[in-house]
Order: C-alpha cells, then sequence, then structure tokens
C-alpha cells in the first residue's frame, strides 16, 4: 500500500489546503489545561504532536492552512466539545491558529492556519453527506488527511477526495507504514497481546490476527469473554456477556492463550485485597483484576524469543494502581524487547497511556495512535475507507 503525498515540487504559496487531523483528545484534560490546574498527559498531546510537522511545514511553503477535526461525541452542538478549546493547546507549541466557527474564512496571507469548528457539529458529517464535503471543499484547493485514527467514512474525510486533488499527510503515511509490517511478512515468531473490554468489538480483529500471528495472548475482560465462552467460571467478572455465544467460534483455536492464572478480589475498591488463582478455579464471588505472576512469567519468556510483537488494550483493570501492574509489566517487557531484536508496536487508547506511565514510549518502535483504526486496519488488512481515495494509482 503506497499513499499519495503532496509533491515537493507544487507551488503552495497562496493556495488554500484542507488539513484533516485527529486532535481528539479528552474534554477534560483541555479544560484543566485551559484553567491552569494541571498539564496535559503526553499520551493525549501525541496526536497533536504528530501532525504538528505537516501543519509547520504547509504553512512554511506559503500555504492557507485550514484544518478540521472531530472533538468527542457531540450530540449537536455543544460548547464543551468546541474546537476552541484547542487554541490555546497550540499556542502552547508556537502554532498561532485563527479559530472560525463556520464556513467562511476570508482573505488571508500565505502561511495563515485556521481552525475550523468541530466537524462533527455539522449535520451530515457522519453520514458523509455529499453536499458538506461539498461545502468543505469549497473552502480550499487542496486535501491533506493526516489522521489516522479518523477512519470512518464521514464527509470530512472520504467525501472531501471526491472534490479535490486529496494526499496522505506525513503522520499517516509513518502510522500506515508502521502497522503494514504487521500484515505484510511480519518477522516470525509474531505474538499479540490483547486486552480489553469489548469483544464484539474486536472479534473480526480478532479473528484476522489469528491468521497473521503464531500465538496471540488474551488478558483482561477480553480473556474472561473467552473463558466463558469455554464454560469455565468467571464468577463476578467483567464480561460482554451478549457477546459471548459471537465468541465460540474462536474457542478451539490453539493460537488463542488464556492466562494460566489472575488475580482476583471479592471486593472491588481503591484499594481491593487480591489473590492469585488459577484461571479454572475463579469462584463465583471473585471479580478477574489483572493476570496473575505465573502468567506474566510465562509471557516473559515468550517475548525473549519473539521478532514481532503487537499490544492492544491493557490486560487488568488500570484505573486501580492494585490491578494495573500486569498491564505495566507487559509494557516494560514489550518496550525491552523492541529495544533489543524486535518489531513491537502498542496502541489503543486504554493501551498508550500504559506505555507513557512507564515511560517505555521511546522503546518501542512504534506507538499507535489509532484505537479503533488499528483494529480496523488489521482486520481489513490495510483497505480502510479513508486511505483508499489517497492510494497511488501506478
Amino acid at each position: 500500500m503506497k499513499l499519495r503525498t503532496v509533491p515537493s515540487i507544487i507551488n503552495l504559496k497562496g493556495k488554500r489546503v484542507l488539513l484533516r487531523v485527529d486532535w481528539n483528545i479528552p474534554v477534560n484534560k483541555t479544560i484543566k489545561h485551559e484553567n491552569k490546574k494541571t498539564s496535559f498527559g503526553g499520551e493525549n498531546l501525541l496526536k497533536i504532536q504528530r501532525s504538528l510537522a505537516t501543519l509547520k511545514q504547509l504553512s512554511r511553503r506559503g500555504a492557507i492552512v485550514i484544518v478540521l477535526t472531530h472533538l468527542g461525541r457531540p450530540n449537536g452542538r455543544d460548547p464543551k466539545f468546541s474546537t476552541r478549546r484547542l487554541v490555546p493547546i497550540l499556542k502552547r507549541f508556537g502554532v498561532s491558529v485563527r479559530f472560525v466557527d463556520g464556513f467562511v474564512v476570508g482573505r488571508a496571507k500565505p502561511g495563515s492556519i485556521f481552525l475550523l469548528e468541530n466537524v462533527r457539529f455539522n449535520l451530515g458529517e457522519e453520514k458523509n453527506d455529499p453536499k458538506l464535503a461539498k461545502r468543505y471543499a469549497s473552502l480550499g484547493d487542496v486535501f491533506v488527511n493526516d489522521a489516522f485514527a479518523s477512519y470512518r467514512p464521514h464527509a470530512s474525510v472520504v467525501g472531501i477526495p471526491k472534490f479535490l486533488d486529496s494526499y496522505a499527510g506525513p503522520a499517516l503515511v509513518a502510522e500506515v507504514q508502521a502497522l503494514q509490517h504487521l500484515i505484510h511478512h511480519p518477522k516470525r515468531p509474531f505474538i499479540a497481546f490483547i486486552g480489553g473490554l469489548k469483544i464484539s468489538s474486536k472479534l473480526p480483529f480478532l479473528k484476522t490476527l489469528i491468521t497473521l500471528c503464531d500465538r496471540v495472548y488474551l488478558g483482561g475482560a477480553m480473556s474472561m469473554n473467552i473463558a466463558a465462552a469455554r464454560g469455565w467460571s468467571v464468577g463476578a467478572s467483567m464480561i460482554e456477556a451478549a457477546a459471548v455465544p459471537m465468541a465460540r467460534p474462536l474457542i478451539k483455536n490453539q493460537k488463542l492463550i488464556l492466562p494460566v492464572d489472575v488475580q482476583v478480589t471479592t471486593r472491588l475498591t481503591r484499594h481491593p485485597r487480591l489473590r492469585s488463582t488459577p484461571i479454572r478455579s475463579v469462584g463465583p464471588k471473585d471479580m478477574v483484576v489483572d493476570v496473575g505472576p505465573k502468567t506474566l512469567a510465562m509471557w516473559k519468556r515468550e517475548i525473549g524469543s519473539v521478532k514481532t510483537i503487537l499490544w492492544n488494550g491493557p490486560v487488568g483493570i488500570v484505573e486501580i494502581s492494585a490491578s494495573a501492574k500486569g498491564s505495566m509489566a507487559l509494557a516494560r517487557m514489550i518496550a525491552q524487547r523492541s529495544r533489543d531484536d524486535a518489531f513491537g508496536v502498542a496502541g489503543g487508547s486504554d493501551t498508550v497511556p500504559i506505555v507513557f506511565s512507564t515511560k517505555t514510549q521511546k522503546k518501542f518502535d512504534y506507538v499507535s495512535t489509532g484505537g479503533g483504526a488499528l483494529l480496523e486496519f488489521v482486520a481489513k488488512k490495510g483497505r480502510l475507507p479513508s486511505l483508499i481515495p489517497l492510494l497511488t494509482k501506478s
């Protein structure tokens, strides 16, 4: 898969470039930053940081850059989801932008940068309304998509390329190149660690991953869903009960490996009393909150001899420090192996904060900002609707 990029020979001076980015960062974090109560965690700024190079490069080439992004999941126009909140964050990085609420940008000098209001405030955005896409396109001369995580077929992602010359931005290209290592001739052995809560949204991803990997290790609620599908006792553990029947076709696949032991509690508090137990011995009142020490020891041995590793989803309840230890240990093990002799990728909205909290982000070969996009990319082997309009024709 090769994506078109903006040719260096194109004169962009005075040209209006629509730049689609993914600056969908937690709103509550934005509010805290604006009130100067706290600063962003690095994982929340990663999406902005990666697209800044594109933004500054276009500006230096004399383009009038008009930025489009979504923020949160607003139900209509909601001030707390306004992209106006991003202006001071960009200023922190030395980027001066003018906020525009509407579709009138007006006259501007080459190098100017504008930020449009949240695209999800516009009716028709999520339905890929061609009239809305054409209205976006009327603002620009060229379209650049630098938003891997914005992979859904929305007007500001797949609609605009029908009306303008369109290209992939550097951050998008880097993300695709890194993830292609996983689906096209990865070095073997290739293993994956998959956690998180909802198995229903990850089933297509798991089915494809099993065909790509030598082994897939499960943790967290993901593993308990499979345990339930096998008919094992899961006690009071968090599972997606409605999705358990859908997981049954996977239970006989020998590549799918559950933890050998787990950490359980009978009362989930900020400081729960934990004990280790074999996964087949979870009691009726037990809640599984993390993987156990024998599982971590097994994972460490496995990681030490592999060449490619993908990690998506925590393997415990990371909101509580006592049950976040397994996920943090896994982050350190994969990071060290990535630094030594393996290609290691971590991704997912709940995974990246763990990587940053363990300060291992520089050891991974790539930390993906795509949550659902990463899953969809692997499940569809790269054929995302957002990428197809940007493919080279050769």
